[in-house]
Protein backbone atom coordinates (compact mmCIF):
# COMPACT_ATOMS: atom_id res chain seq x y z
CA UNK A 1 0.00 0.00 0.00
CA UNK A 2 1.48 3.41 -0.92
CA UNK A 3 2.20 6.01 1.71
CA UNK A 4 -0.04 9.08 1.72
CA UNK A 5 0.35 12.17 3.88
CA UNK A 6 -1.33 15.53 4.27
CA UNK A 7 -1.31 18.49 6.63
CA UNK A 8 -4.44 18.66 8.78
CA UNK A 9 -5.87 20.39 11.82
CA UNK A 10 -5.85 17.69 14.49
CA UNK A 11 -9.09 18.33 16.39
CA UNK A 12 -8.52 15.42 18.80
CA UNK A 13 -6.87 17.80 21.26
CA UNK A 14 -6.98 21.50 22.11
CA UNK A 15 -4.81 23.93 24.06
CA UNK A 16 -5.95 27.46 24.86
CA UNK A 17 -2.47 28.50 25.97
CA UNK A 18 -0.87 27.36 22.69
CA UNK A 19 -3.58 28.77 20.44
CA UNK A 20 -5.96 25.94 19.58
CA UNK A 21 -5.73 22.53 17.91
CA UNK A 22 -2.32 21.24 16.79
CA UNK A 23 -1.50 21.39 13.07
CA UNK A 24 -0.17 17.95 12.18
CA UNK A 25 0.90 15.72 9.32
CA UNK A 26 -1.44 12.74 8.93
CA UNK A 27 0.46 9.74 7.52
CA UNK A 28 -1.31 6.63 6.23
CA UNK A 29 0.05 3.23 5.15
CA UNK A 30 -1.63 0.10 6.60
CA UNK A 31 -2.39 2.22 9.61
CA UNK A 32 -1.91 5.87 10.41
CA UNK A 33 0.26 8.21 12.42
CA UNK A 34 0.08 11.89 13.41
CA UNK A 35 3.20 14.08 13.44
CA UNK A 36 2.76 17.46 15.14
CA UNK A 37 4.28 20.51 13.44
CA UNK A 38 4.33 22.42 16.75
CA UNK A 39 1.96 25.01 15.30
CA UNK A 40 -1.63 25.62 16.39
CA UNK A 41 -4.88 27.06 15.12
CA UNK A 42 -8.48 27.41 16.17
CA UNK A 43 -10.97 25.58 13.95
CA UNK A 44 -12.52 28.84 12.72
CA UNK A 45 -9.16 29.89 11.27
CA UNK A 46 -8.58 26.65 9.33
CA UNK A 47 -9.43 26.50 5.62
CA UNK A 48 -9.01 22.81 4.77
CA UNK A 49 -5.31 22.67 3.84
CA UNK A 50 -4.03 25.88 5.40
CA UNK A 51 -4.97 28.69 7.75
CA UNK A 52 -7.34 31.33 6.38
CA UNK A 53 -6.71 35.06 6.32
CA UNK A 54 -8.44 35.63 9.66
CA UNK A 55 -5.73 33.77 11.58
CA UNK A 56 -3.78 36.23 13.80
CA UNK A 57 -0.45 34.90 12.44
CA UNK A 58 -1.72 34.24 8.91
CA UNK A 59 1.21 35.64 6.93
CA UNK A 60 3.98 33.70 8.69
CA UNK A 61 1.99 30.51 9.33
CA UNK A 62 0.47 30.34 5.85
CA UNK A 63 3.97 30.60 4.31
CA UNK A 64 5.35 27.94 6.66
CA UNK A 65 2.59 25.45 5.79
CA UNK A 66 3.10 26.04 2.06
CA UNK A 67 6.84 25.38 2.38
CA UNK A 68 6.23 22.28 4.49
CA UNK A 69 3.67 21.00 1.96
CA UNK A 70 6.24 21.22 -0.84
CA UNK A 71 8.76 19.23 1.21
CA UNK A 72 6.06 16.71 2.12
CA UNK A 73 5.34 16.01 -1.56
CA UNK A 74 8.98 15.03 -2.14
CA UNK A 75 9.15 13.01 1.08
CA UNK A 76 6.06 10.97 0.14
CA UNK A 77 7.47 10.39 -3.37
CA UNK A 78 10.70 9.10 -1.79
CA UNK A 79 8.79 6.78 0.57
CA UNK A 80 6.81 5.23 -2.28
CA UNK A 81 9.84 4.93 -4.57
CA UNK A 82 11.54 2.85 -1.84
CA UNK A 83 8.38 0.96 -0.75
CA UNK A 84 8.68 2.15 2.86
CA UNK A 85 6.14 1.11 5.49
CA UNK A 86 4.37 3.35 7.98
CA UNK A 87 7.18 3.51 10.56
CA UNK A 88 9.94 4.12 8.01
CA UNK A 89 7.81 6.71 6.19
CA UNK A 90 7.16 8.55 9.45
CA UNK A 91 10.91 8.65 10.15
CA UNK A 92 11.59 10.15 6.71
CA UNK A 93 8.86 12.77 7.17
CA UNK A 94 10.00 13.65 10.71
CA UNK A 95 13.72 13.83 9.90
CA UNK A 96 13.50 15.09 6.31
CA UNK A 97 15.30 13.83 3.23
CA UNK A 98 19.07 13.63 3.32
CA UNK A 99 19.50 14.55 -0.36
CA UNK A 100 23.16 14.03 -1.14
CA UNK A 101 22.79 15.18 -4.73
CA UNK A 102 21.20 18.43 -3.64
CA UNK A 103 24.02 18.99 -1.16
CA UNK A 104 26.63 18.33 -3.85
CA UNK A 105 24.95 20.85 -6.15
CA UNK A 106 24.87 23.39 -3.33
CA UNK A 107 28.61 22.94 -2.64
CA UNK A 108 29.42 23.19 -6.34
CA UNK A 109 27.40 26.38 -6.54
CA UNK A 110 29.25 27.85 -3.55
CA UNK A 111 32.57 26.82 -5.10
CA UNK A 112 31.74 28.63 -8.35
CA UNK A 113 30.96 31.74 -6.33
CA UNK A 114 34.32 31.55 -4.54
CA UNK A 115 36.15 31.13 -7.87
CA UNK A 116 34.15 33.97 -9.40
CA UNK A 117 33.14 31.81 -12.35
CA UNK A 118 29.59 32.11 -13.70
CA UNK A 119 28.68 33.86 -10.45
CA UNK A 120 25.96 36.19 -11.76
CA UNK A 121 23.29 36.45 -9.07
CA UNK A 122 19.62 36.47 -9.98
CA UNK A 123 18.21 39.25 -7.77
CA UNK A 124 21.22 41.49 -8.35
CA UNK A 125 20.82 41.15 -12.12
CA UNK A 126 17.02 41.53 -11.86
CA UNK A 127 17.40 44.88 -10.06
CA UNK A 128 19.79 46.09 -12.74
CA UNK A 129 17.42 44.96 -15.50
CA UNK A 130 14.53 46.84 -13.87
CA UNK A 131 16.63 50.00 -13.73
CA UNK A 132 17.64 49.54 -17.38
CA UNK A 133 13.97 49.29 -18.39
CA UNK A 134 13.14 52.41 -16.35
CA UNK A 135 15.93 54.32 -18.09
CA UNK A 136 14.37 53.36 -21.44
CA UNK A 137 10.98 54.68 -20.31
CA UNK A 138 9.43 51.20 -20.14
CA UNK A 139 6.95 50.01 -17.50
CA UNK A 140 8.51 47.80 -14.82
CA UNK A 141 5.35 46.81 -12.96
CA UNK A 142 5.38 43.18 -14.14
CA UNK A 143 9.12 42.86 -13.48
CA UNK A 144 8.82 44.21 -9.94
CA UNK A 145 5.76 42.13 -9.03
CA UNK A 146 7.31 38.91 -10.35
CA UNK A 147 10.63 39.63 -8.64
CA UNK A 148 8.80 39.91 -5.31
CA UNK A 149 7.08 36.55 -5.88
CA UNK A 150 10.37 34.81 -6.70
CA UNK A 151 12.11 36.52 -3.79
CA UNK A 152 9.41 35.28 -1.39
CA UNK A 153 9.87 31.76 -2.74
CA UNK A 154 13.64 32.07 -2.11
CA UNK A 155 12.94 33.31 1.44
CA UNK A 156 14.51 36.68 0.47
CA UNK A 157 17.81 35.03 -0.44
CA UNK A 158 19.64 35.27 -3.76
CA UNK A 159 20.77 32.49 -6.09
CA UNK A 160 23.01 31.97 -9.09
CA UNK A 161 21.30 32.49 -12.44
CA UNK A 162 23.05 29.34 -13.67
CA UNK A 163 21.30 27.35 -10.93
CA UNK A 164 17.90 28.04 -12.50
CA UNK A 165 16.67 24.73 -13.90
CA UNK A 166 13.41 22.96 -14.65
CA UNK A 167 13.18 21.44 -11.15
CA UNK A 168 13.55 24.83 -9.47
CA UNK A 169 10.96 26.42 -11.75
CA UNK A 170 8.56 23.50 -11.29
CA UNK A 171 8.85 23.87 -7.51
CA UNK A 172 8.13 27.60 -7.86
CA UNK A 173 5.07 26.78 -9.99
CA UNK A 174 3.74 24.29 -7.44
CA UNK A 175 4.36 26.81 -4.67
CA UNK A 176 2.34 29.52 -6.44
CA UNK A 177 -0.54 27.23 -7.39
CA UNK A 178 -0.85 26.04 -3.78
CA UNK A 179 -0.84 29.72 -2.79
CA UNK A 180 -4.13 30.19 -4.70
CA UNK A 181 -2.50 31.69 -7.78
CA UNK A 182 -4.51 30.83 -10.91
CA UNK A 183 -2.95 29.32 -14.04
CA UNK A 184 -3.12 32.60 -15.96
CA UNK A 185 -1.29 34.43 -13.16
CA UNK A 186 1.37 31.72 -12.98
CA UNK A 187 1.92 31.92 -16.73
CA UNK A 188 2.40 35.67 -16.36
CA UNK A 189 5.01 35.23 -13.61
CA UNK A 190 6.88 32.53 -15.56
CA UNK A 191 6.82 34.55 -18.80
CA UNK A 192 8.23 37.60 -16.99
CA UNK A 193 10.84 35.42 -15.23
CA UNK A 194 11.79 33.98 -18.63
CA UNK A 195 12.21 37.50 -19.99
CA UNK A 196 14.78 38.25 -17.26
CA UNK A 197 16.59 34.95 -17.84
CA UNK A 198 16.82 35.56 -21.59
CA UNK A 199 18.13 39.09 -20.99
CA UNK A 200 20.93 37.61 -18.85
CA UNK A 201 21.72 35.02 -21.53
CA UNK A 202 22.31 37.80 -24.07
CA UNK A 203 25.18 39.25 -21.99
CA UNK A 204 28.19 37.13 -22.99
CA UNK A 205 30.35 38.23 -20.07
CA UNK A 206 27.92 36.59 -17.60
CA UNK A 207 28.51 33.13 -19.17
CA UNK A 208 24.91 32.06 -18.59
CA UNK A 209 24.27 28.49 -19.72
CA UNK A 210 22.30 28.06 -22.97
CA UNK A 211 18.88 26.41 -23.18
CA UNK A 212 15.36 27.13 -21.99
CA UNK A 213 14.57 25.72 -18.52
CA UNK A 214 11.06 27.19 -18.81
CA UNK A 215 10.14 24.80 -21.61
CA UNK A 216 6.92 22.93 -20.83
CA UNK A 217 6.04 25.04 -17.78
CA UNK A 218 4.14 27.88 -19.46
CA UNK A 219 1.00 26.01 -20.43
CA UNK A 220 -1.61 26.82 -23.03
CA UNK A 221 -5.29 26.02 -23.15
CA UNK A 222 -6.80 23.54 -25.57
CA UNK A 223 -7.47 26.38 -28.01
CA UNK A 224 -4.17 28.10 -27.28
CA UNK A 225 -6.01 31.22 -26.08
CA UNK A 226 -4.60 31.50 -22.56
CA UNK A 227 -2.21 34.44 -22.74
CA UNK A 228 -1.32 37.31 -20.48
CA UNK A 229 -1.13 40.96 -21.39
CA UNK A 230 -0.40 43.80 -19.00
CA UNK A 231 -1.88 47.27 -19.43
CA UNK A 232 1.55 48.54 -20.45
CA UNK A 233 1.82 45.81 -23.10
CA UNK A 234 -1.64 46.70 -24.40
CA UNK A 235 -0.51 50.31 -24.80
CA UNK A 236 2.58 49.18 -26.72
CA UNK A 237 0.31 47.09 -28.95
CA UNK A 238 -1.89 50.12 -29.66
CA UNK A 239 1.17 52.28 -30.41
CA UNK A 240 2.84 49.73 -32.70
CA UNK A 241 4.12 51.04 -36.03
CA UNK A 242 5.89 48.97 -38.71
CA UNK A 243 9.55 49.81 -39.28
CA UNK A 244 10.61 52.18 -42.06
CA UNK A 245 11.72 49.33 -44.31
CA UNK A 246 8.21 47.85 -44.57
CA UNK A 247 6.48 48.37 -47.91
CA UNK A 248 3.64 50.87 -47.62
CA UNK A 249 1.03 48.32 -48.70
CA UNK A 250 2.24 45.76 -46.15
CA UNK A 251 2.37 48.41 -43.45
CA UNK A 252 -1.26 49.36 -44.07
CA UNK A 253 -2.31 45.69 -43.96
CA UNK A 254 -0.59 44.96 -40.66
CA UNK A 255 -2.02 48.11 -39.05
CA UNK A 256 -5.52 47.20 -40.24
CA UNK A 257 -5.12 43.73 -38.69
CA UNK A 258 -3.91 45.33 -35.46
CA UNK A 259 -7.00 47.56 -35.42
CA UNK A 260 -9.36 44.63 -36.01
CA UNK A 261 -7.74 42.77 -33.08
CA UNK A 262 -8.28 45.86 -30.91
CA UNK A 263 -11.89 46.06 -32.14
CA UNK A 264 -12.42 42.50 -30.88
CA UNK A 265 -11.19 43.64 -27.47
CA UNK A 266 -13.20 46.89 -27.44
CA UNK A 267 -16.51 45.06 -28.01
CA UNK A 268 -15.89 42.62 -25.14
CA UNK A 269 -13.30 40.15 -26.44
CA UNK A 270 -15.41 38.56 -29.16
CA UNK A 271 -14.25 36.03 -31.75
CA UNK A 272 -12.87 37.13 -35.08
CA UNK A 273 -15.55 35.15 -36.91
CA UNK A 274 -18.23 37.32 -35.27
CA UNK A 275 -16.41 40.45 -36.45
CA UNK A 276 -16.29 38.98 -39.96
CA UNK A 277 -20.05 38.28 -39.93
CA UNK A 278 -20.99 41.63 -38.36
CA UNK A 279 -23.74 43.46 -40.29
CA UNK A 280 -24.73 47.12 -40.29
CA UNK A 281 -28.11 46.01 -38.97
CA UNK A 282 -26.28 44.81 -35.82
CA UNK A 283 -25.27 48.40 -35.04
CA UNK A 284 -27.71 51.03 -33.82
CA UNK A 285 -27.50 54.00 -31.44
CA UNK A 286 -23.81 53.30 -30.71
CA UNK A 287 -24.61 49.76 -29.59
CA UNK A 288 -23.74 46.41 -31.12
CA UNK A 289 -26.32 43.58 -30.93
CA UNK A 290 -25.70 40.08 -32.27
CA UNK A 291 -25.60 36.39 -31.35
CA UNK A 292 -22.34 34.49 -31.37
CA UNK A 293 -21.62 32.27 -34.36
CA UNK A 294 -20.40 29.64 -31.92
CA UNK A 295 -23.92 29.36 -30.46
CA UNK A 296 -25.74 29.10 -33.79
CA UNK A 297 -26.91 25.55 -33.01
CA UNK A 298 -28.13 26.44 -29.49
CA UNK A 299 -31.74 27.13 -28.59
CA UNK A 300 -32.72 30.51 -30.12
CA UNK A 301 -29.08 30.98 -31.15
CA UNK A 302 -27.84 31.42 -27.59
CA UNK A 303 -27.69 34.61 -25.48
CA UNK A 304 -27.94 38.02 -27.12
CA UNK A 305 -24.85 40.22 -27.02
CA UNK A 306 -25.93 43.85 -26.51
CA UNK A 307 -22.87 45.98 -25.81
CA UNK A 308 -22.04 49.65 -25.97
CA UNK A 309 -19.62 50.75 -28.70
CA UNK A 310 -16.88 52.74 -26.97
CA UNK A 311 -15.31 55.65 -28.92
CA UNK A 312 -12.28 53.52 -29.86
CA UNK A 313 -14.53 50.89 -31.46
CA UNK A 314 -16.56 53.53 -33.32
CA UNK A 315 -13.33 55.06 -34.65
CA UNK A 316 -12.21 51.69 -36.07
CA UNK A 317 -15.61 51.23 -37.75
CA UNK A 318 -15.30 54.74 -39.22
CA UNK A 319 -11.74 54.05 -40.38
CA UNK A 320 -12.08 50.54 -41.80
CA UNK A 321 -15.82 49.89 -42.22
CA UNK A 322 -17.06 49.37 -45.77
CA UNK A 323 -19.84 51.62 -47.02
CA UNK A 324 -23.33 50.34 -46.39
CA UNK A 325 -25.33 49.57 -49.55
CA UNK A 326 -27.97 47.20 -50.90
CA UNK A 327 -25.20 44.91 -52.14
CA UNK A 328 -23.17 45.19 -48.96
CA UNK A 329 -24.73 44.61 -45.56
CA UNK A 330 -21.52 43.69 -43.70
CA UNK A 331 -19.48 46.19 -41.70
CA UNK A 332 -16.12 44.76 -42.78
CA UNK A 333 -16.91 43.44 -46.24
CA UNK A 334 -13.22 42.95 -47.11
CA UNK A 335 -13.09 40.00 -44.67
CA UNK A 336 -13.99 36.65 -46.25
CA UNK A 337 -17.01 34.71 -45.03
CA UNK A 338 -16.32 31.47 -43.14
CA UNK A 339 -18.33 29.42 -45.64
CA UNK A 340 -15.59 30.22 -48.19
CA UNK A 341 -13.34 27.96 -46.14
CA UNK A 342 -10.16 28.13 -48.23
CA UNK A 343 -10.14 31.93 -48.52
CA UNK A 344 -11.09 32.32 -44.86
CA UNK A 345 -8.27 30.03 -43.69
CA UNK A 346 -5.73 31.91 -45.82
CA UNK A 347 -6.91 35.22 -44.37
CA UNK A 348 -6.66 33.87 -40.83
CA UNK A 349 -3.12 32.61 -41.50
CA UNK A 350 -2.11 36.09 -42.70
CA UNK A 351 -3.66 37.70 -39.61
CA UNK A 352 -1.86 35.25 -37.31
CA UNK A 353 1.45 36.09 -38.99
CA UNK A 354 0.81 39.80 -38.49
CA UNK A 355 -0.10 39.35 -34.82
CA UNK A 356 3.01 37.23 -34.30
CA UNK A 357 5.18 39.87 -35.96
CA UNK A 358 3.70 42.62 -33.77
CA UNK A 359 4.07 40.52 -30.59
CA UNK A 360 7.71 39.76 -31.33
CA UNK A 361 8.45 43.28 -32.52
CA UNK A 362 7.33 44.89 -29.26
CA UNK A 363 8.55 41.94 -27.13
CA UNK A 364 5.25 40.88 -25.57
CA UNK A 365 5.31 38.12 -22.94
CA UNK A 366 3.04 36.01 -25.17
CA UNK A 367 2.19 35.86 -28.85
CA UNK A 368 -1.22 37.35 -29.48
CA UNK A 369 -3.80 35.42 -31.51
CA UNK A 370 -7.29 36.24 -32.72
CA UNK A 371 -8.72 34.35 -29.72
CA UNK A 372 -6.53 36.16 -27.17
CA UNK A 373 -8.78 39.19 -26.71
CA UNK A 374 -11.49 37.05 -25.11
CA UNK A 375 -9.20 35.72 -22.41
CA UNK A 376 -7.50 39.08 -21.79
CA UNK A 377 -10.85 40.88 -21.40
CA UNK A 378 -12.09 38.24 -18.92
CA UNK A 379 -8.80 38.20 -16.98
CA UNK A 380 -8.70 41.97 -16.62
CA UNK A 381 -12.28 41.98 -15.38
CA UNK A 382 -11.42 39.35 -12.76
CA UNK A 383 -8.30 41.22 -11.67
CA UNK A 384 -10.31 44.43 -11.28
CA UNK A 385 -12.89 42.54 -9.15
CA UNK A 386 -15.73 43.56 -11.49
CA UNK A 387 -19.12 41.83 -11.54
CA UNK A 388 -18.58 38.44 -13.19
CA UNK A 389 -22.25 38.34 -14.27
CA UNK A 390 -21.73 41.52 -16.27
CA UNK A 391 -18.61 40.05 -17.89
CA UNK A 392 -20.56 36.90 -18.79
CA UNK A 393 -23.31 39.01 -20.35
CA UNK A 394 -20.78 41.13 -22.28
CA UNK A 395 -19.12 38.01 -23.68
CA UNK A 396 -22.38 36.23 -24.56
CA UNK A 397 -22.09 33.40 -22.04
CA UNK A 398 -25.18 31.60 -20.78
CA UNK A 399 -26.04 32.86 -17.30
CA UNK A 400 -26.31 30.36 -14.48
CA UNK A 401 -28.44 30.37 -11.36
CA UNK A 402 -31.99 31.29 -10.38
CA UNK A 403 -32.02 34.67 -12.14
CA UNK A 404 -30.98 33.01 -15.41
CA UNK A 405 -33.91 30.59 -15.26
CA UNK A 406 -36.27 33.57 -15.15
CA UNK A 407 -34.49 35.20 -18.09
CA UNK A 408 -33.17 38.19 -16.09
CA UNK A 409 -30.48 40.36 -17.65
CA UNK A 410 -28.43 43.04 -15.95
CA UNK A 411 -29.39 46.59 -16.97
CA UNK A 412 -27.40 48.05 -19.86
CA UNK A 413 -26.00 50.86 -17.72
CA UNK A 414 -24.47 48.30 -15.31
CA UNK A 415 -22.96 46.18 -18.08
CA UNK A 416 -21.78 49.22 -20.05
CA UNK A 417 -19.97 50.57 -17.01
CA UNK A 418 -18.05 47.28 -16.59
CA UNK A 419 -17.07 47.21 -20.28
CA UNK A 420 -15.84 50.82 -20.16
CA UNK A 421 -13.78 50.18 -17.01
CA UNK A 422 -12.01 47.21 -18.59
CA UNK A 423 -11.33 49.00 -21.90
CA UNK A 424 -10.15 52.17 -20.09
CA UNK A 425 -7.97 50.32 -17.56
CA UNK A 426 -4.85 52.27 -16.65
CA UNK A 427 -1.42 51.04 -15.57
CA UNK A 428 -1.91 52.57 -12.10
CA UNK A 429 -5.13 50.55 -11.61
CA UNK A 430 -3.33 47.33 -12.53
CA UNK A 431 -0.58 48.06 -10.02
CA UNK A 432 -3.08 48.98 -7.29
CA UNK A 433 -4.97 45.68 -7.79
CA UNK A 434 -1.70 43.75 -7.40
CA UNK A 435 -1.12 45.53 -4.10
CA UNK A 436 -4.62 44.59 -2.88
CA UNK A 437 -3.89 40.84 -3.23
CA UNK A 438 -2.42 39.80 0.15
CA UNK A 439 -0.74 36.67 -1.20
CA UNK A 440 0.75 38.42 -4.20
CA UNK A 441 1.60 41.90 -2.99
CA UNK A 442 5.05 43.27 -3.82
Amino acid sequence: MPTTAKIILDTRSHSKTKGGHPISIYISNHGHKYVSLKRYSEKKYWGGENVNRRHPEHSELHRYILDRSLKLIKEVEYCNEHNLGLRESANVIINGLQDKEARIQQLESELRQLKGENAAMLMEFWDGFIQECRDKGMSTDALETTKNQVSAFLMNKDMLINDINYEFLNDFSTYKLKDNCNRGGLNHYLATFRRVFRAAQKIESLHIKPGNPFSGLITKSRDGDIVTMSVEEMQRFKDFQPNNFTYERNAKSILKRRDLWLFQFYIGGHDFIDVSLLKWSNIKNDRIRFKRHKNRHHLNGGPLVDNILVPEALEIIKKHGTKKSKKNERVFNFLPLPNDLRTYKNKMANIRRSLRAISEGIELSDTMKTKSTRYIFKTWGDEMLLDFRAIQQIQGHSQEGVSARYGARLPNEVVDDVLKKIVDRKIKEEKDKDKEKPSEKP
